[in-house]
């Protein structure tokens, strides 16, 4: 009898949780509408491309969204994921950078069986945006340096139509008490398109201090690497899935970089991750080969005077970085002669200028506008003298430089940091001679020369080769620092 009674219980327990249960879910709310976060109030959109826009919902809801008369519907899968295209949009006409315009609603509905939500969006400007990402000096924000800027104080700009990413999903606009939010790299980046353009300029922002570049990286490369005995293993992925994913497929013009300070010691292996990263991205956002442009890592500390041979310090990385350019649509700013003691220069502004100037002159068709400093192009042994050939070298000079201010030319100086390595393998510094648009390197004791070094030192200092647009050489070597390849 005991045993009925308790297997008739049970059954009785097992009828009324399942009631139970059933009675929950006829009551349960629906899974909410939502839009993936990097949308916001003020947000900017790109121009001219078909935009994805997605969220979630309750599964099989008809999800429609609405911009201006542009009216997208889409269903929501089994798990509540949704995703409409809208058509390309033209960019908002300012009518003066110091104002914005009031901009469109952007409208998401949901209709199910359960009922129906909506959420709105105002304020959405339409212009240009760019991915900004990178470790500390891409997430340092603006701040004003009086003693070295006395006349552009960033903290008072006001221009409204240039908006960034806060993290929450909000955006912030560059005015007074909101511009301090921008990323200062990213910042006047932005300035200098905005006032060509004349359109909202739009910066999405996923940087963290201190950051390798494994942990921007969905995995490890498909490739081997060719790494140092002594290197420590990195995990991948970290501040891709925190960061990087939740904005992969916003509509972008294309993407800002400032890394490699924690990645300082490599040489090629930097080389082959941000070749592949930039690939991978670049497939994460299914938009084509889109611009990548970078920030080859400033100088730091000091460089000894006695060593020809140099390779110290960064200079393997700065190598590593000129060549990742051989990857399709990059473009890189250097550096050089931006350094500090210590690891954050203060001058971030002409970084971000200098960035500027690729977009310029690559995405936005300015002719006159000079994208690079002169680049290492090739090289020709003549006698006991070996050519330098650069690219962007119209002008080419020696000259010195303080933050903040062009280059002065220095005509009658010697050239530091150039070193020439003879067949015997040992290196001299060597004297330069500009000649047109190349220049001639050579050292009286060398007589049959090999290779030439420039600047591949961790911090040199003195007197540096421009062109006439006031644009740095890059440090180069004939040869790859980290042997023949």
């Amino acid at each position: 009898m005991r045993a009925y009674n308790r297997h008739r219980f049970s059954q009785v327990g097992i009828a009324l949780l399942l009631a139970g249960l059933l009675c929950a879910a006829a009551h349960a709310e629906s899974l909410p509408l939502t839009c993936a976060p990097v949308f916001g109030d003020g947000a900017v959109l790109q121009q001219g491309i078909e935009l994805p826009v997605w969220g979630t919902a309750e599964p099989g809801a008809v999800v429609t969204v609405r911009i201006g008369e542009q009216s997208v519907t889409g269903v929501a899968d089994d798990e509540g994921h949704w995703k409409v295209l809208l058509a390309p949009l033209v960019a908002d006409e300012l009518a003066s950078l110091a104002e914005a315009p009031v901009g469109s609603t952007l409208t998401v509905s949901a209709t199910h069986a359960k009922g129906s939500s909506t959420v709105t969006f105002s304020g959405i400007l339409v212009g240009e945006v760019w991915f900004c990402s990178g470790q500390s000096n891409m997430a340092g924000k603006v701040r004003h340096h009086p003693v070295e800027d006395r006349s552009d104080n960033l903290l008072r700009s006001h221009l409204p139509a240039i908006r960034h990413t806060v993290g929450d999903g909000s955006w912030a606009t560059a005015t007074k008490g909101s511009v301090n939010h921008f990323t200062r790299l990213g910042f006047c980046f932005a300035r200098e398109i905005h006032r060509e353009l004349q359109v909202p300029i739009g910066l999405l922002n996923a940087s963290t201090g201190g950051s390798p570049i494994e942990a921007w990286m969905r995995a490890a490369p498909d490739v081997e690497l060719q790494l140092p005995a002594n290197s420590r293993p990195r995990s991948y992925g970290g501040n891709y899935a925190r960061l990087v994913a939740p904005m992969v497929g916003y509509g972008i013009r294309g993407t800002l970089w400032y890394q490699g300070e924690a990645n300082a010691s490599e040489g090629v292996e930097y080389q082959q991750k941000l070749s592949w990263m930039i690939k991978d991205w670049r497939r994460s956002w299914e938009l084509g080969d889109f611009p990548f442009y970078y920030v080859q890592i400033a100088a730091i500390g000091s460089s000894p005077t006695n060593s020809p041979v140099m390779g110290d310090g960064r200079a393997r990385i700065r190598d590593a970085q000129r060549r990742v350019m051989s990857t399709v649509n990059t473009g890189m700013a250097t550096a050089i002669d931006n350094g500090a003691l210590k690891e954050h220069p203060p001058n971030r502004k002409e970084m971000g200028v200098r960035l500027a100037q690729w977009a310029l002159q690559r995405d936005y068709k300015r002719a006159d506008v000079v994208p690079s400093g002169p680049l290492y192009k090739g090289c020709k042994i003549e006698g006991r003298q070996i050519r330098i050939q650069f690219d962007y070298a119209e002008g080419l000079m020696k000259a010195t430089r303080t933050p903040y201010h062009k280059p002065e030319p220095t005509p009658d100086a010697d050239l530091p940091w150039l070193s020439i390595q003879g067949q015997d393998g040992t290196w001299h510094w060597a004297t330069a001679t500009i000649d047109g648009n190349d220049l001639l390197v050579s050292s009286a004791k060398v007589s049959k020369p090999k290779a030439v070094r420039y600047a591949t030192t961790n911090r040199p200092l003195g007197v540096y080769l421009y062109n006439a647009a006031g644009l740095p050489a890059s440090p180069f070597a004939t040869t790859p620092l980290w042997g023949e390849q």
